[in-house]
Parts: structure tokens; sequence; C-alpha cells
């Protein structure tokens, strides 16, 4: 979409008073923004899916407020789910338990690798398995209150399947190479974002490659 090609600003450890604020100091000194990235952590735990009430008390407003001036919000994702979550950031969230979709995704088998965990930048947890259609209905069924209920415009997929740390990857569909499953990520999220918002309101963003994380 054309949108997208417009100016995008990111910055980590926001609120929506700082969003705001981010947005009008580009408009006062005349650069067109159409594009915020709410980057890590925005959610209630990490790829969670719901959007912090402390952060962003009224999430849905602050993205209508934002379209309704031709920004749209992308917000970062990783394919974990998290047992355990940290954050080394100064001013990050601190998270003593569970990502609340982590035990339903791990009773019902919907990890890759027979649900194995690993440890990533963000904690430790499992990774979900695209190939298999109760996993993906299921983790849509969370996006849609993202996309639909509240009209988000994309994400920032900031790999983290590397972290999976086998040459192959068993999933749903049998054994894969690992850069098959790191396919089945970002086609996943890419197909369901454009069924969910038209694909002249949703786009990817992808780091599939990063030397910083040794990958």
């Amino acid at each position: 979409p054309r949108w997208a090609f417009e100016p995008w600003i990111s910055k980590d450890i926001s609120d929506t008073a700082d969003t705001y604020a981010f947005v009008d100091g580009f408009a006062e000194r005349g650069i067109p923004v159409g594009v915020v990235v709410l980057d890590s952590p925005w959610e209630t735990n990490y790829n969670s899916l719901v959007a912090s009430p402390q952060r962003y008390p009224n999430f849905t407003k602050l993205v209508s407020d934002l379209r309704a001036r031709e920004v749209r919000t992308v917000l970062w994702l990783t394919p974990f789910i998290n047992s355990r979550s940290y954050d080394f950031e100064p001013g990050g969230d601190a998270y003593f338990e569970a990502s609340p979709n982590f035990d339903e995704a791990n009773t019902c088998g919907f990890f890759v690798n027979g649900g194995q965990q690993y440890t990533w930048w963000k904690g430790r947890g499992g990774s979900l398995d695209f190939s298999n259609p109760a996993a993906v209905a299921w983790y849509h069924w969370q996006l849609d209150k993202l996309l639909v209920d509240q009209g988000v415009s994309g994400f920032k997929l900031d790999f983290g399947e590397n972290y999976v740390r086998t040459d192959t990857v068993q999933t749903f569909a049998g054994e894969v190479s690992h850069q098959a499953y790191s396919e089945s990520y970002y086609r996943d999220f890419y197909r369901h974002g454009v069924a969910a918002r038209g694909p002249e309101e949703f786009v990817t963003m992808v780091r599939p490659y990063d030397k910083s994380y040794e990958f």
C-alpha cells in the first residue's frame, strides 16, 4: 500500500501520552508520518497479544485517533509464547508469570518440536506451529482482536524463530527444514493480516537477519 512508503517512526518503551507527543513532534516540524511502530513492551506479557492497560489504557482510541490523522499503527511481535519473561532494557516491564496464553498453547500442543522451550532475548517459551490448523485458528482469533476490533495495520515480526536451535523442525505437518518453518511464520502473518484488513490496509515488516544477535 502507498502509505507504507511514508516515513515510519518507532521507539522502545513507550506509552499513550508519549506516542501522541512523538507524532506531534514530527507534525510540528513539518515532517509527515505514515506509521507508528509500538515496539516492546506494549503488551501484558511478550506476545500475549493484549495491550498493556498501564501503558495503553484506551488502546483502541489511540489507534483510532492516529488513523484519523492518516497514521497507521504497527505492533512488535515474535512467534514465541513465554513460560518465563524478562527484559534487560532499562525502563522495560517486568512480568512475573507466564504469558496468559501460554498454558493453553502448551496443553494443546501448539508449539513446534513437541513443546520444547527455548531461551530467547525476552525470556523462555515455545514457538508456535504455523502448520497446525488448530494452533493457527486459535492464534488468529487473538490476532483478530487487534486487526479487526482495534484497527491495527501491521506487525513488526522481529525474527525470533532462529532461537529454535535445530536444523530441522518437527511440526504438525512433519519434519521440515528450519527455513521452511521460518517462511511459514512470515507467510501466515501476512496472509491472515491481508485477509482481515485487506491488501491496502495491512503490512508486515520482518527482520530475517541480524548480525547483532549472532544470526
